[in-house]
């Protein structure tokens, strides 16, 4: 990887190779080893700049759901595996199951992501089989890790019972941090007909839902990410609208960069502010289509710096 590189052309790039990968698990004879490199440079990225990383997950591009999906969702599970183990094959593995824990239903993951009638019986099945389909491709592809198998098979099971599709009680650590994450990003993605919910209501009811040792990873998922994770557009008490660059050392207290004045005027370049104090507090996050700013993600992270 070319550390010197804006690391937002990287992440752009790692979600269009993800992409073309993915469709292409197979025919491509060295998906495996493809994946794994993608999987390696992810980590990579994060190990660079976890901030910028997260301003990616948060700001890329949902031209197709299912595929920034994966990726977004890999990049918290590294962040909260890197928190919780310092073994890079644990983390590995955590990560590749990510990217992978819906390789059987992508197209029809994109179709919901724009539907707005409910689920058919028929989606519900492919819905409820997804885990173990993907469990028995990656197989038959030549995944012979079992941590990345079991936390594909296990990733929508629940220690009440109630998951699928084996309603085991028993759930590996790695599934348990996938299927958590798996559900924080998709209540932060827009879906057709809905918009994104604000990061720190996703926080909230990520908490109430959880429980035991669930909850337990939602409160280390709430800590590192914060309430406002980067790339979260927020209002100030000054009235001014920044987007958050970095995470703070309290959850609702991030770095910011304000990008509109108090009347709703793009700044040419971002001003600094420290929502720690009152003055400049957060007092909202902002829908992003309603901000009506072009960010410069470069410009942005090279101000945060």
């Amino acid at each position: 990887m070319d550390t010197g590189r804006n690391p937002f052309d990287r992440w752009t790039d790692l979600h269009r190779s993800l992409g073309i990968l993915l469709r292409q698990q197979e025919s491509d004879p060295q998906f495996i080893q493809r994946l794994i490199a993608l999987g390696a440079e992810l980590e990579a990225l994060v190990e660079r700049d976890a901030d910028a990383a997260i301003f990616a997950m948060t700001r890329l591009d949902l031209g197709n759901y299912a595929i920034a999906h994966s990726l977004q969702t890999a990049i918290v599970c590294d962040i909260i595996a890197r928190r919780m183990s310092s073994d890079p094959e644990q983390r590995s593995a955590v990560v590749n199951a990510a990217l992978t824990m819906n390789l059987s239903m992508l197209e029809l993951q994109h179709h919901l992501s724009q539907q707005l009638e409910p689920l058919s019986p028929a989606q519900q099945e492919q819905i409820k089989a997804h885990p173990q389909r993907s469990h028995d491709r990656l197989v038959a592809l030549g995944v012979k890790d079992q941590a990345w198998l079991t936390a594909v098979l296990q990733h929508h099971e629940s220690a009440d019972g109630k998951g699928y599709p084996g309603g085991v009680t028993e759930i590996a650590v790695p599934a348990e941090i996938i299927h958590l994450v798996d559900m924080y990003c998709a209540m932060l993605s827009p879906r057709s007909g809905r918009q994104a919910l604000p990061p720190n209501r996703v926080a909230r009811d990520i908490y109430v839902i959880t429980s035991g040792n669930t909850q337990r990873l939602a409160a280390l998922l709430i800590k590192e990410l914060g309430l406002y994770p980067p790339g979260t557009f927020v209002r100030l008490a000054s009235g001014e609208t920044a987007v958050v660059t970095q995470r703070g050392e309290q959850a609702n207290s991030p770095k910011v960069g304000v990008v509109m004045s108090v009347r709703g005027v793009k700044l040419p370049d971002p001003i600094r502010r420290n929502t720690v104090g009152p003055e400049y507090a957060i007092v909202s996050s902002v829908q992003a289509e309603d901000v009506l700013v072009q960010l410069n993600p470069a410009k942005l992270f090279s101000f945060a710096s």
